[in-house]
């Protein structure tokens, strides 16, 4: 089957995976861990494209290339969908284990929080945290069409959605679209998914959630946009 979309990013691109074959589309899949992302384990080249450090990531992405032929496949032409930089396990931790809460753009806050953060706070630990991936999205909204895919909500805590709406802004200035397919399912950002949208591990999205991402991004044209399907 000929690929026609690429498919790059951590462990939650593997319900984007399974959503293209439910749909009879072929792809192309580069993927590793949240840690490797978060740790700044990929870089961007103008003449290479990406690059990895880890082994098994820097082969299968050597037999992309040598599949699309072309040494930056972000040049190949093909619509990029991608899960990566959002790391919101990781960023969460820290603010969580002192009860630190991040204040909306109206100030309100989770009322159980100890600490209040303010936004620009929020944004400069993000961008401490996330400045190589975003440079990496950056690099490639300059030669391809990349959609940034928001992970499934397991729970509708407050730290979660501010950081996925600061994260999401930022991308979107980036030059890359951004799509939350959780916002199909649940229509706000408050509510968590039902567990039939997840995996037994409660983390990681269903290949019936991976099927609903992929179809709702073909039935709103995202691929060749500069806009947010949801």
């Amino acid at each position: 089957m000929q690929a026609e979309v690429l498919i790059i990013g951590d462990s939650h691109t593997d319900t984007l995976a399974r959503g293209c074959e439910r749909l009879g589309i072929g792809y192309h899949h580069v993927r590793s861990s949240g840690e490797a992302w978060f740790e700044g384990k990929f870089a961007f080249r103008p003449d290479k494209g990406l690059i990895a450090q880890s082994g098994p990531t820097k082969k299968k992405l050597l037999a992309v290339k040598e599949a699309i032929g072309h040494e930056n496949i972000f040049e190949s032409g093909l619509p990029v969908i991608a899960s990566f930089g959002f790391n919101l396990g990781m960023l969460m931790s820290a603010i969580s284990a002192f009860d630190q809460g991040i204040c909306d753009l109206d100030g309100q806050c989770d009322e159980g929080a100890e600490t209040i953060l303010s936004q620009g706070f929020a944004r400069a630990y993000i961008e401490a945290n996330c400045g190589k991936n975003f440079r990496i999205i950056k690099n490639v909204a300059k030669v391809a069409d990349i959609t940034m895919v928001v992970p499934p909500r397991p729970d509708a805590k407050w730290n979660r959605q501010q950081f996925v709406e600061l994260i999401s802004e930022r991308m979107v200035q980036l030059g890359a679209n951004v799509f939350d397919p959780s916002m199909v399912i649940t229509k706000d950002r408050g509510t968590a998914l039902e567990t039939r949208w997840l995996n037994e591990d409660g983390v990681h999205a269903s290949p019936e959630y991976g099927e609903l991402a992929v179809q709702t991004l073909l039935d709103h044209a995202v691929f060749g946009t500069k806009k947010s399907a949801a």
